[in-house]
């Protein structure tokens, strides 16, 4: 008999917002505009290009030639800064130079200022996650300051942190959202290989950017109406920050590998546990799921504790105790697990959520939440599917800052985290009583052995 997983979390998408930034909110505008800065957010003309490992200097000649391209200097791990020519935006050779077979990536040279200004976002001013100034969301206003300090926890960040890999296991990804672009990782093996064949030999034919164990091919997106759940927590940990448009993710050294599992009725644990081993044997350092149902499965619980990253769990929204009825996989008591609870913009506990002082770890914003949507645009929502990318982000901030980490160092420095930043809300009611932090989280990391 099949058993059958739903992801948590979509408690409700109360508005579309435009892919423009222009096309927003009235009683929003203000505050949009109060957080656009001015100030070019990169070199125009630069890049900064990635290599793959193979590339030979021959392979980087031959790039350059073929975009006209001219050194600047080479930088470390095989990237190099160069020039544009003349009449080429930055914008468009990005676009061209991301589909070279030789090159993993490809940024701007961004520029840094000493102010605190969050970035050019034209939608962060909607992020209370990231920065809560007590803005109105929906009309409701915020409280300062219950936010995860995210600009803070950037400002420590390594000039070149690690690049982590977090699995969205859930449904599919808008991989197309130009939010997302930059940010989704790619199998090189697959991308630069022979079509319709399995390059590298894992047994999945083509997956370039991750596999639908749903309908068992390597198309990770098939509509908004399936796969909007995947990419609006896609955007939370990952959505491009600095690129004039849309939301901030958490992290920006992070590429989302896509496992689609979750249909329109569900997904199976079959499914799921396949999923896990895939994002085990390609790489995740982290693997977010926004997700639960069923019962104990000692499949699902082996395939988790087998993973041995860190596993980030939504706790639900049915607003029940978790110690009382589980919730899985988030009640699992794998090491490896963190549990994740949600919070308003108030500091109160979600009404949605569900808790537990020994089975819920941590909270973090989960109460209308914009992020990514498919088809360009942008949502809100709200579910404990919200708060766990924000761990997620957090988790792929302290890898990429101290490489690494164990992970029990991962969870116990989030759980310190969230320990350090109680609120009256959620005393008595998760194991931490608090809701996690970025920069006491990257601080901790930066330090530890």
């Amino acid at each position: 008999m099949k058993r059958t997983t739903r992801f948590v979390g979509l408690i409700v998408v109360t508005a579309l917002l435009a892919s423009s930034a222009t096309m927003v909110f009235a009683k929003d505008l203000n505050l949009i505009e109060a957080n656009v800065s001015s100030r070019p957010a990169y070199v125009e003309g630069e890049l900064i290009v990635r290599y793959a490992g193979k590339a030979t200097i021959f392979d980087k000649v031959k790039i350059r030639e073929k975009n006209s391209l001219e050194k600047i200097k080479d930088l470390p791990s095989n990237m190099e800064l160069v020039r544009l020519p003349a009449g080429l935006s930055t914008t468009k050779a990005k676009a061209k130079l991301v589909f070279e077979a030789n090159v993993m990536s490809v940024q701007p040279n961004f520029l840094y200022y000493p102010d605190d200004a969050i970035t050019n976002d034209p939608y962060v001013g909607f992020e209370w996650g990231l920065d809560n100034q007590g803005q109105e969301i929906l009309g409701i206003a915020g409280t300062p300051d219950i936010d995860i300090d995210a600009p803070e926890a950037w400002s420590l960040m390594p000039a070149s942190p690690d690049e982590v890999i977090v699995a969205v296991i859930d449904t599919g990804v808008d991989i197309s959202h130009p939010d997302l672009q930059g940010s989704i990782w790619m199998n090189e093996e697959e991308v630069n290989g022979i079509k319709n064949f399995d390059d590298d030999g894992n047994g999945y034919i083509d997956d370039f950017y991750g596999w639908n164990f749903f309908q068992r091919d390597n198309d990770v997106f098939t509509n908004a109406k399936a796969d909007g759940h995947g990419t609006h927590v896609s955007g939370t940990i990952a959505a491009q920050t600095n690129n004039g448009i849309g939301v901030a993710g958490v992290a920006q050294n992070v590429k989302i590998m896509v496992l689609k599992f979750i249909g329109m009725n569900g997904g199976t644990t079959a499914d799921a546990i396949l999923a896990v081993k895939y994002a085990k044997d390609n790489g995740a350092d982290a693997a977010n799921n926004s997700w639960g149902g069923g019962g104990y499965d000692q499949a699902l619980k082996d395939a988790i504790e087998d993973f041995g990253k860190p596993f980030i769990a939504a706790a639900g929204n049915e607003a029940a105790d978790n110690d009382l009825d589980a919730h899985y996989p988030s009640s699992y008591d794998s090491k490896n697990i963190i549990s994740v609870a949600s919070v308003e913009n108030t500091g109160l506990m979600s009404d949605f959520s569900n808790y537990g002082i020994t089975s819920v770890d941590v909270a973090a914003p989960g109460g209308y939440i914009a992020s990514t949507y498919p088809g360009s645009s942008y949502a809100w929502m709200s579910g404990t599917s919200m708060a766990t990318p924000h761990v997620s982000g957090i988790v792929a901030l302290m890898l990429g800052a101290k490489p690494g980490l164990t992970t029990l160092q991962v969870k116990e420095i989030v759980l310190k985290s969230a320990a350090s930043n109680k609120l009256p809300s959620l005393a008595g009611k998760i194991l931490t009583g608090g809701m996690v932090n970025a920069e006491a989280a990257v601080k901790a990391a930066l330090k530890a052995k």
